[in-house]
């Protein structure tokens, strides 16, 4: 570790700031499949189709409808981080052995929520308007195109860069009237309803639930962000045959002691109607 950290004793552990990872909405907007007590890494998820009905005659017999049933398969990988510090650096550093371990489990936490919206960023369907900040009409298109595709009687969950939302703030009231006043709400409590709040999850006038993330991917060379609605129920699974896990091992030859933390999961889209992607000006 460089300089800042091998500061006097005297400084009290507290003062050193953890690091800004990305907010984990991770489990809001995934259908987590539980691997523990699988012996795969693998799981399947079937999918329905839809059969239709018809009128008959009367004592005319039925012909059989064929069912071809679909399926995505999840499958869960490793991913980690190993951090080594020697017996040196623990005797002259206010950092301990546990404040690596949690900043490491951290940086895991960050790149699974960064698979679910590099995954999320491919639905076919999208509202896109590169370049343009996104407007109140964008955000309802989106819960349209999902509602459309009969992906109603769920609560909806969304992804948004922090930019984008708050661009987002700015429009609402340029379409749906009644948004324009704070009602009897009054004007304070109506901007407190769309502030950043501090966990990263907001709320919404249209009935979806919004997070704002900066896991949330490029698009466009990165001029637009691709920002996504979902049914957490059936747009994106995620494996998981253990969640992070910390372990630490003494290298006595080394006179330090590794510090490693992995997880075992994996993502997969299972049903491309049920993510509606924005793709709009970062």
């Amino acid at each position: 570790m460089t300089d800042g950290f091998t500061i006097a004793a005297a400084v009290a552990n507290e003062q050193i700031l953890e690091a800004l990872h990305d907010l984990d909405h991770i489990d809001a907007l995934t259908r987590k499949v539980d691997l523990s007590g699988i012996p795969s890494k693998s799981h399947d998820i079937g999918i329905w189709p839809r059969l239709a009905s018809a009128s008959v005659g009367e004592g005319v017999d039925l012909a059989a409808s064929q069912v071809n049933s679909t399926k995505a398969t999840v499958t869960a990988s490793e991913k980690g981080l190993m951090i080594v510090p020697t017996d040196a650096l623990n005797l002259s550093s206010l950092a301990q052995i546990m404040d690596f371990a949690r900043e490491a489990a951290a940086a895991v936490r960050e790149q699974q929520m960064g698979d679910v919206c590099a995954l999320a960023a491919s639905f076919s369907g999208a509202i896109s308007n590169t370049g343009v900040n996104v407007t109140e009409t964008n955000v309802i298109d989106t819960i349209a195109g999902l509602a459309n595709a009969r992906h109603i009687g769920v609560t909806l969950r969304g992804a948004m860069y922090p930019q984008v939302w708050l661009d987002y703030v700015k429009s609402v009231g340029s379409v749906f009237t009644p948004a324009t006043g704070p009602g009897a709400a009054g004007p304070r409590a109506a901007m407190a309803e769309f502030a950043l709040m501090a966990g990263g999850f907001q709320r919404d006038v249209f009935g979806a639930e919004w997070y704002v993330t900066t896991a949330v991917q490029t698009a466009n060379s990165g001029a637009d962000s691709a920002c996504f609605l979902v049914n957490p129920l059936r747009a994106i699974a995620r494996g998981v045959k253990y969640e992070s896990r910390v372990e630490v091992q003494r290298d006595a030859s080394l006179r330090a002691t590794e510090i490693v933390v992995t997880a075992f999961d994996g993502v997969v889209e299972i049903e491309d109607s049920a993510g509606y992607g924005l793709i709009i000006d970062r």
